[in-house]
């Protein structure tokens, strides 16, 4: 395991120098000197890690009322279920947001997750995105377009559900399967756009309620593909 180096001041306080994302045992000797003699203690980072941070943009003057963006950093694995829902909860920072950036390596976005940001209107997801849970982002009423990184493979059902501002859906190369109801009641939608070769394997009510003048635009080469799929 790595082994850092710090050296206390002359208060022989000192910060320890984990990393963000450190693993469970890594070592730290941290050495402290006064009067020619030298002391070492060495340290372990607990084998439970918790961490995240979040940033707000706008202003924090009676917060949380004023604030524009929010970002959230240093989380690794997965966001949990429920864990910045703001369904019922207007008052909330969640519930005042206007836009949502998720600058870190998660690969699941649990249940309910961001549902009801009603003033939310883009979010950036993570290139490292495998899954977006049920009802991760349901019923937020804000938002006005989509573009999901390639490595998106799966988005289950009631996803975006009643996100009525959505013009435009950019799904990326890797996509495999949307759940029921995932983009129900779009009804503004405008464009949705699958560059995935492989048309990805959808419910009968994917997109329940979405307006029939909407264009869907694929891959050339896969427009038989498209065509032919359930």
């Amino acid at each position: 395991m790595p082994t850092f180096i710090a050296t206390a001041d002359a208060n022989g306080d000192f910060t320890v120098p984990f990393l963000a994302s450190y693993t469970a045992g890594q070592k730290i000797t941290v050495t402290a000197e006064k009067d020619s003699a030298i002391k070492t203690i060495e340290l372990y980072a607990p084998s439970d890690t918790t961490g995240g941070v979040l940033s707000f943009g706008g202003s924090l003057l009676d917060f949380p009322l004023n604030i524009t963006s929010v970002t959230i950093k240093q989380i690794s694995g997965s966001i949990s279920n429920e864990s910045f829902s703001a369904l019922g909860s207007p008052n909330t920072f969640m519930g005042k947001a206007t836009s949502l950036v998720i600058d870190c390596d998660i690969n699941n976005i649990g249940f309910y997750s961001f549902s009801g940001w009603p003033l939310v209107k883009t979010v950036q997801l993570p290139p490292t995105l495998l899954n977006i849970g049920e009802g991760a982002f349901y019923s937020c009423g804000g938002l006005e377009s989509l573009v999901f990184p390639n490595g998106l493979q799966t988005i289950e059902q009631d996803a975006f559900n009643n996100c009525t501002s959505i013009l435009n859906i950019t799904f990326g190369t890797g996509l495999t399967s949307i759940g029921a109801n995932a983009f129900a009641y779009l009804a503004n939608a405008i464009s949705v756009t699958c560059l995935a070769t492989v048309p990805p394997v959808i419910q009968s009510s994917t997109f329940t309620g979405i307006k029939s003048t909407v264009k869907y635009y694929v891959p050339a080469a896969s427009l038989a593909a498209y065509k032919a799929a359930p």
